[in-house]
């Protein structure tokens, strides 16, 4: 693993240098860089394409989902609405056992105290507040609010 060239590659991406999304294996540079900047650049590639990546995503992970054993849950539509990319990036993390109540006061206390209901996106299916989610389930929260 390697948080240097993790945290080099997303200062990078934020200053436009490069598109670079964590966890990925490989970066394009997209913006003007001296020749310096390039040849530190091509050495993070040659570690990223040895090790499939930098490792930061993958030991967060393990550590998460594996070794204390949580749970990601994202919150969705059921409209089908994604964001530009045509992912949600927002992921709440919960123990082991949440439920959509669970995740709605995770979110926001105001959300979990107006729950109505869940709507699991991948098969449009209303769920109630006891409903036990599993991992990278999406979740739309209908509040009274």
């Amino acid at each position: 693993m390697s948080a240097h060239a993790e945290k080099s590659l997303k200062n990078a991406s934020e200053g436009g240098i490069v598109d670079y999304t964590p966890g990925e294996d490989d970066f394009e540079i997209v913006g003007d860089v001296s020749p310096e900047q390039e040849q530190g650049l091509e050495q993070i590639r040659e570690f990223v394409a040895a090790y499939g990546g930098t490792g930061v995503q993958k030991t967060l992970e393990t550590a998460l989902f594996d070794t204390l054993g949580c749970m990601g849950v994202f919150p969705g539509s059921a409209n089908g609405s994604k964001d530009e990319k045509g992912v949600f990036r927002d992921c709440f993390i919960l123990p082991a056992g949440g439920t959509v109540e669970d995740f709605a006061y995770t979110i926001h206390s105001d959300v979990g105290d107006g729950l109505l209901h869940g709507i699991d996106c991948r098969s449009g299916r209303q769920v109630g507040a006891d409903h036990e989610l599993d991992h990278r389930d999406v979740i739309e929260i209908v509040t009274t609010g």
